[in-house]
């Protein structure tokens, strides 16, 4: 194994502590200088993470707390420039699980709310390719169908969306 290079721009200390991020399958994920890294395995004193670009073999070591450690080998693609489209889709699924309302109506709303430059929309998947996803994700949260007659409805299931008893 071989240490990056020092021409890269990450420094060679390890005080820089780096943010974790949710993939979508709720895995964390961290970015850094705009490569994401998913988890790769954890040893007692430092994790070990590698770049979520199938055909790039980068590596980067951080200790428990998420500090810098080192980079091995350098990335063979370049940087994800906009991550506003994975914070979109985040935003999307997590509003259709914490919400009943339909998912066109999430997206399209969300699409209002969110200021992408034409590079962003052109890669932006549409309603109907994320709807899979979020559907899955949808059903995670709901309940299963009880097979006796002792069952208790939780709270959430009690009310409509305007807040009336069924």
């Amino acid at each position: 194994m071989t240490t990056a290079s020092s021409s890269s721009s990450i420094a060679e200390e390890s005080s820089i502590i780096i943010p974790i991020v949710l993939s979508q399958k709720g895995k964390p994920m961290i970015e850094l200088n705009k490569y994401l890294f998913k988890s790769n395995k954890e040893g007692e004193t430092s994790k070990y993470w590698i770049c979520t670009f199938n055909d790039c073999s980068t590596k980067i070591h951080t200790n428990l707390n998420n500090d810098f450690i080192r980079q091995i080998t350098e990335h063979c693609h370049p940087a994800e420039e906009d991550k506003t489209v994975r914070e979109f889709c985040e935003c999307v699924k997590q509003r259709a699980i914490l919400e009943t309302i339909p998912i066109p109506r999430i997206y399209d709303e969300e699409c209002e709310k969110i200021l992408l430059s034409l590079a962003a929309i052109s890669i932006l998947a549409s309603e109907r390719e994320m709807s899979s996803a979020i559907n899955k994700a949808r059903h995670r949260g709901t309940p299963i169908i009880p097979t006796t007659h002792m069952f208790e409805i939780p709270d959430v299931f009690t009310q409509t969306l305007r807040e009336n008893a069924f």
